[in-house]
């Protein structure tokens, strides 16, 4: 067993087939940081959605610039066939995280609930999660920020890369019903920063 931030595969895997992640809904924490962090009007990239209800639950607090993301087809068409009358404007698009192929510097934020621990599963996970940063960084634009939200505290290291000079903030609330915390982490990309990655 591979130990990853003193936290084991096993325990990770349980995490993600369990859904153990703090619920939007349920989390008056949760939903006062997303507020706090989110400008109402901004363009927000949700990676990874699958069918966790937590861009449902953005787009209905009032960010309704927002962008589902994932690489299962199956999932997003689920997804769009639920809420395609009730959220007409709430977007669903196959793209992968790790390589979008959008514009540099196109969206104002980025927001995360288990692909970081998805990708970190994988053979190549290390190298994913490269990527993964990587487009990241690309894709938002200076002053835009990378909103993770993580069942352990640790895990964020995996995003920090040499080249790209993330301010990082920490916060931690409870997860209610479930037992532990959960960790937000906020990656600000810095105003004088350049759109891509050389």
């Amino acid at each position: 067993m591979i130990a990853i931030w003193g936290y084991n595969k096993t325990h990770l895997l349980t995490d993600i087939l369990f859904f153990r992640y703090i619920s939007y809904s349920q989390s008056p924490e949760l939903r006062e940081f997303m507020r706090a962090s989110l400008e109402p009007d901004a363009l927000i990239v949700q990676v990874g959605c699958g069918n966790s209800k937590l861009g449902v639950n953005l787009f209905e607090d009032g960010f309704r610039f927002l962008i589902n993301i994932d690489i299962s087809r199956a999932v997003l068409a689920q997804m769009q066939a639920k809420y395609r009358k009730k959220h007409p404007g709430l977007a669903f698009i196959a793209g992968d995280a790790t390589a979008l192929g959008w514009p540099d510097a196109c969206v104002d934020a980025i927001v995360d609930k288990g692909t970081l621990q998805s990708l970190l599963l994988l053979a190549d996970g290390m190298t994913r999660v490269e990527s993964f940063a990587r487009e990241a960084w690309r894709i938002l634009r200076p002053g835009g920020k990378m909103i993770q939200i993580l069942g352990a505290k640790g895990m964020q290291i995996y995003l920090r890369q040499k080249d790209l000079p993330w301010a990082v903030k920490h916060k931690a609330v409870p997860r209610k019903g479930i037992g532990g915390m959960a960790h937000m982490y906020t990656f600000m990309k810095p105003h004088n920063a350049a759109g891509g990655v050389e």
